[in-house]
């Protein structure tokens, strides 16, 4: 496969002030907060997998549902309306002092209605999460990316893939029915925040999904082995340097990888 990054990620570390930064003896005297503002030494990192394998097929797994596999506590608090901050510090685009985008253009406003879409048919929703878990998810997290002949969606900890008329080629299914051949604590779990992608430059797609079981927190990765996302794909956990909780991973494809930054505390 072109893309070696298939045993490498890279992992760029962002999320405010919430980053993660070598200690060094020069900053002995400054505080916390002024440690974690200087955002200056924040280098990337590159690290092997742990653990590898190779999923079944997708299409042949079956439907998801409460009895099958396992989730995070954190997914079971269906009426947790955002994520809590420990340390109840501000943002960086809070404070008072923050310096501004250096673009402040104001965007264009048309008068022309915005044209009717091609296609539109019914994704996933919570009521899928419902069946499928026994509760709502809140937030749920929804993303999804197109390719030449398939849509593939994740709402938080369900994913099903579509082709391009909006016919459904699998049912909703759990992330760790592609991870559970990882066979570590992380790949039975479905802890969410999903990501897909389809990667035009090598006619890949990648799903991911974080595990928060303990720190080091993980990081779930499958590339698909060929560009049909209903096949199979290989699957790799990475582990995080550090024991800052890596929320809200973000990753983007580049000509030599997939790079990812995460939003870190603790």
């Amino acid at each position: 496969m072109k893309k070696r990054l298939a045993l490498t990620l890279v992992i760029l570390f962002a999320g405010s002030f919430f980053a993660y930064r070598p200690a060094a003896q020069s900053e002995a005297n400054q505080t916390p907060i002024q440690q974690s503002q200087n955002l200056s030494e924040i280098k990337p990192q590159s690290f092997r997998a742990v653990a590898f394998g190779v999923s079944a097929k997708v299409s042949s797994f079956a439907p998801a549902s409460p009895a099958d596999g396992a989730t995070s506590g954190k997914m079971g608090r269906a009426a947790e309306q955002t994520r809590d901050v420990p340390n109840k510090e501000r943002y960086r685009k809070l404070k008072v002092d923050a310096a501004h985008d250096s673009d402040a253009s104001l965007a264009g406003i048309s008068a022309a209605p915005m044209p009717a879409p091609l296609l539109s048919f019914d994704g996933l929703s919570n009521e899928n999460n419902a069946a499928a878990y026994g509760f709502r998810v809140v937030p749920p997290d929804p993303n999804g990316d197109v390719g030449p002949n398939h849509y593939v969606q994740s709402v938080n900890i369900l994913t099903r893939i579509f082709d391009k008329n909006g016919v459904a080629l699998t049912p909703p299914f759990k992330l760790s029915s592609i991870f559970s051949t990882l066979g570590t604590p992380c790949s039975t779990r479905n802890d969410g925040d999903p990501i897909v992608l389809y990667d035009a430059l090598a006619d890949r797609w990648l799903i991911s999904q974080f595990c928060n079981n303990f720190p080091p927190f993980r990081q779930l990765i499958a590339v698909s082995r060929t560009a049909d996302p209903t096949g199979e794909f290989y699957v790799y956990e990475f582990v995080m340097p550090n024991v800052k909780f890596n929320d809200y991973p973000k990753l983007g494809v580049w000509t030599d990888g997939y790079y990812m930054s995460t939003d870190e505390f603790l």
